[in-house]
């Protein structure tokens, strides 16, 4: 029984991370922004769930336990910080990609649940604890998830809505002209310079500002 779970899930994670690495492929070819965390490392987890390694059942539950805290929560925080008038700009002027962003993150949280649920069943928990490796659940990622996803998220709070982030919407404004909201999207500090990505728009239109000081 075992065995099939490992199987299924050391497929699945082939599978994934050959995808993966495949889109990985065609944005580095057309410049697009890329980032993942699975590609090449889900295929060699696969690869060692097919010859049944306990060890990576046990580190694969983990990172699978760790996304689905940390993940899950970020997708339900994250948005909270963004103006609502914004994401319907966003959605206005780009439903289908607008949707399909919301599915690929359900679908890879389900899976995620998914390969967190097979390895941590009975009869793989049993198989884990003869031949020695950790039985217990991951608890530890769990709570690393939510703590890294609460203190990120306290982190882009006050650099959205600080003194930074106002100086940032200054600059900004001073480049696009009137017409236009602000949101402050990203920013880098050096000593006493530093430069952030605002996004300016509107009813019909939203860009990004790269701003220095």
């Amino acid at each position: 029984m075992a065995a099939d779970i490992l199987r299924r899930v050391g497929w699945s994670l082939i599978v994934v991370g050959l995808l993966d690495i495949g889109f990985m492929v065609y944005c580095i070819m057309n410049d697009v922004s890329y980032s993942s965390s699975l590609n090449i490392f889900a295929v060699i987890a696969g690869i060692f769930l097919l010859r049944h390694s306990m060890k990576t059942a046990s580190i694969v539950s983990f990172f699978a336990a760790f996304m689905l805290a940390g993940l899950g929560l970020a997708a339900v925080l994250f948005p909270l910080l963004m103006p609502i008038d914004l994401l319907a700009t966003q959605f206005r002027l780009n439903p289908i990609g607008s949707i399909l962003t919301v599915v690929v993150a359900v679908v890879f949280l389900a899976f995620a649940y998914w390969v967190y649920r097979s390895l941590t069943s009975q009869a793989v928990m049993e198989a884990r604890r003869t031949s020695g490796v950790n039985a217990k659940k991951p608890v530890l990622a769990f709570v690393v998830g939510i703590a890294l996803a609460v203190g990120l998220f306290g982190i882009m709070a006050v650099v959205t809505k600080g003194p930074s982030a106002e100086n940032a919407i200054s600059k900004a404004k001073a480049l696009t002209g009137p017409g236009y909201k602000y949101y402050v999207t990203s920013m880098h500090w050096s000593g006493d310079s530093g430069s952030a990505t605002v996004t300016a728009y509107n009813s019909s239109e939203i860009k990004e500002v790269k701003v220095k000081w």
